[in-house]
């Protein structure tokens, strides 16, 4: 039997976050049937979500009734998604909730919720295979227990984040993480202005520019998946979507902090728990790629390298622990900062010095919704006498959703 990963089953690669990730040898049982045979149970396998999809699109195409649904924009506008998120349910980048199988299932068959054929498409849906690869159900289930455990996550970025390939789908992971309960704080230690870097030699300021542009656009593909996760498991309800965007921040360091000497080539992971979770109450991971093989491993840190962190992020932790977010802008960690030292606890605080890092995000997480939900209705748009769910909104008995 060829080796899996030879085989193309799955791929090897790396990304930004998550636990250990490596190659594994999958061991494929046989079974044996009545013939005599033997034959892999990979053979019997579940059909696939976009198998699943793929024939539902065959069946409506032979009607000839709604369009040639070859292209992706063509059979997501039927189904009143966004090409992207049907993209990524079909490769199994993100979960289906019951809720949106049965919506999907809905304007597949043309019929309402509560038909028979609609609920048996939903749970085949459901229970159709995802084809995760080992790594990716090794980093969901990192992320899962850190969703429950409501941790805060700080990850110093030195060098772009790792999204290319089979790798790219983990983003995704990261934004259900943070669209159930996880905090994820994405930290640039580069000014964003231009000109503090015009002074360095032009292979790193070009590095650094690749950088920057690398950071800016997965904060952008997570946050778009945490609002689709939210919506999708949630519903669209505005202080769910807000509360979840004040969990997703991205921040810079200040231009006053901006040295002409770079330190490149890694990224620093900092784990912390709320306070009422006394065993573990910081730690510090590190991200390493090497012969192919790729992994998240924890390091050993005492309890002064572990305030060291803390403290080069000040006052970021001690916000979160306060009020269970991040800080919106620069004037709100200032502030911040500046009522800790207000406090005796904090008297000493101004060791610290003032804040290095401010706020990247311009807009507040009221604006972040509103374009969101602009854009999701834009998506769904009007019903079209194409769309196989208007005849059946239109029936006396279809429900309301």
């Amino acid at each position: 039997m060829p080796n899996p990963a030879a085989a193309g089953l799955y791929d090897a690669g790396d990304y930004t976050t998550g636990n250990v990730m490596s190659n594994y040898g999958i061991v494929m049982p046989m079974q044996r049937h009545s013939s005599g045979m033997l034959l892999p149970m990979a053979e019997q396998r579940a059909p696939a979500i976009a198998e699943v999809l793929e024939l539902e699109f065959s069946r409506l195409r032979a009607t000839g009734r709604y369009g040639p649904l070859e292209t992706q924009q063509q059979k997501a506008e039927l189904l009143k998604l966004d090409k992207a998120s049907l993209n990524r349910f079909q490769n199994g980048r993100r979960e289906l909730t019951r809720k949106r199988a049965l919506d999907i299932a809905r304007r597949l068959r043309n019929r309402t919720d509560d038909d028979a054929e609609v609920r048996e498409l939903a749970d085949r849906l459901l229970v159709a295979r995802r084809d995760a690869t080992v790594d990716q159900v090794q980093v969901e289930t990192w992320f899962e227990r850190q969703a429950e455990l409501k941790s805060l996550m700080i990850v110093e970025f030195r060098e772009p984040p790792a999204l290319s390939g089979a790798r790219r789908d983990l983003v995704d992971v990261v934004g259900r993480a943070v669209a159930r309960g996880q905090t994820y704080a994405m930290m640039l230690p580069f000014s964003a202005e231009q000109s503090r870097s015009a002074s360095l030699p032009i292979p790193l300021r070009n590095y650094v520019a690749d950088l920057k542009r690398s950071v800016f656009m997965t904060y952008r593909t997570i946050l778009d998946d945490v609002l689709h996760c939210v919506c999708d498991e949630q519903g669209d309800d505005r202080d769910n979507l807000e509360q979840a965007t004040r969990r997703l921040k991205l921040f810079g360091l200040r231009s006053a902090e901006s040295a002409t000497s770079v330190a490149i080539g890694y990224r620093l992971f900092f784990l912390a728990y709320p306070e009422t979770y006394a065993a573990a109450p910081a730690e510090r991971w590190d991200w390493v790629s090497s012969g192919g093989r790729t992994q998240m491993i924890e390091r050993d840190s005492n309890e002064l390298e572990l305030l060291a962190l803390q403290s080069r992020f000040f006052p970021l932790v001690e916000f979160w622990r306060a009020r269970h977010c991040l800080p919106e802008t620069s004037t709100a960690i200032t502030q911040f900062a500046t009522d800790l030292e207000l406090k005796e606890l904090y008297k000493t605080s101004l060791e610290l010095g003032e804040p290095q890092w401010e706020a990247l995000e311009t807009r507040s997480s009221s604006q972040i919704v509103d374009e969101f939900l602009d854009r999701l209705r834009q998506t769904q748009g009007p019903p079209s006498r194409s769309s196989p769910g208007v005849a059946a909104a239109r029936r006396p008995h279809a429900k309301r959703r």
